[in-house]
């Protein structure tokens, strides 16, 4: 079912009622793909950098895996390879966070 939503500007526009926050059983706000809404939020948070949410109605976001680096409101990790001469544990937050050690290197990229 769709819904005319306008609880606030930014969020303005047709919902699924399946990417809305709830709160005490109420429609909040619409929960997108890099944001979260953990129980008992009026409105969705974005994805902290090193995290990302690739579906909507999440209550946590995943952490970026090793090899690549998410940054805030991420709703993907596959197009950002951490680039070459630095790594990417995982939970990197951006692309130069990691230098690789002297007489290391990442030639991947």
């Amino acid at each position: 079912t769709s819904q005319n939503f306008s609880n606030a500007d930014q969020f303005s526009g047709d919902y699924n009622e399946t990417s809305l926050c709830r709160y005490h059983e109420e429609v909040a706000g619409p929960c997108f793909v890099g944001h979260y809404c953990p129980v008992g939020t009026d409105y969705p948070l974005p994805c902290q950098a090193g995290s990302f949410a690739n579906a909507t109605l999440m209550e946590s976001c995943h952490p970026c895996p090793s090899g690549y680096y998410c940054l805030e409101a991420a709703t993907s990790f596959t197009d950002t390879v951490c680039p070459s001469g630095h790594f990417c544990p995982s939970r990197t937050e951006f692309a130069t966070e990691f230098m690789c050690p002297k007489g290391t290197f990442n030639s991947l990229e």
